[in-house]
């Protein structure tokens, strides 16, 4: 397959000004390092949304207290931002082909076990997802059920890259599509217009929001907002 080379072959959406609730913005090296571990889509970009408001009830406490910072081009130019959920699944499958060629991931098998009583657990090891079942059963988890399927697994680049030893599976393409296309130059970050938990059970849902690429924050300015 052909790979994209200019932002307009790609889903994309635009904004003069983004928001960001939390410390200054800056570069930094690793998100796992710098949020003990917590995983999200956005992997180690700068978060930011439209809706500052809503992002301090969403997040609630954690954000108590922390300025609002609004961000512009420094070149005035309106911030372009790949839309992940306009992505149609050739394209996913096309920048995930290139996540391969760029050695970020392999294609493989990941296994899902779900049940009534708790959250699906990803495996990316057959006896390990065997395992967990057998003792789901053993504890008398309601409905358990292991299926498998395609997925995508890590290799050393995306870990090292993150400081992930043991990625959420789910979130793996997110993260191969957000190294590709930061690599490839074609956007300031990526824009999730309604990130929602894979867990189908689960009622979170996150206001539209967006990461800029650690390698695109100099090309921002940010100015704090008043309270």
């Amino acid at each position: 397959m052909r790979m994209p080379t200019k932002p307009l072959e790609l889903p994309a959406v635009q904004f003069p000004i983004v928001y960001h609730v939390g410390s200054r913005p800056r570069q930094r090296k690793q998100a796992g390092l710098d949020f003990g571990g917590w995983q999200s889509e956005d992997g180690d970009t700068l978060s930011v949304s439209l809706e500052p408001a809503a992002w301090r009830r969403r997040i609630g406490s954690r954000l108590r207290g922390k300025p609002t910072w609004a961000l512009v081009r420094r070149d005035g130019k309106p911030g372009t931002f790949l839309a992940m959920g306009k992505l149609s699944s050739r394209l996913r499958t096309l920048l995930l082909t290139a996540a391969v060629e760029m050695r970020f991931v392999v294609p493989g098998t990941v296994y899902i076990l779900a049940s009534g009583d708790y959250e699906q657990r990803w495996y990316d090891d057959r006896d390990e997802a065997l395992d967990a079942l057998e003792g789901a059963k053993e504890l008398r988890v309601k409905n358990p059920r292991l299926k498998a399927r395609p997925g995508w697994l890590p290799l050393p680049s995306l870990l090292d890259r993150f400081g992930y030893t043991d990625p959420k599976l789910w979130l793996v393409p997110d993260f191969a599509i957000l190294m590709v296309v930061e690599t490839l130059k074609l956007f300031d970050g990526l824009w999730w217009s309604a990130a929602t938990d894979p867990d189908p059970r689960s009622k979170l849902k996150d206001p539209p929001r967006g990461g800029i690429f650690q390698s695109r924050l100099p090309a921002w300015t940010a100015q704090q907002m008043k309270k």
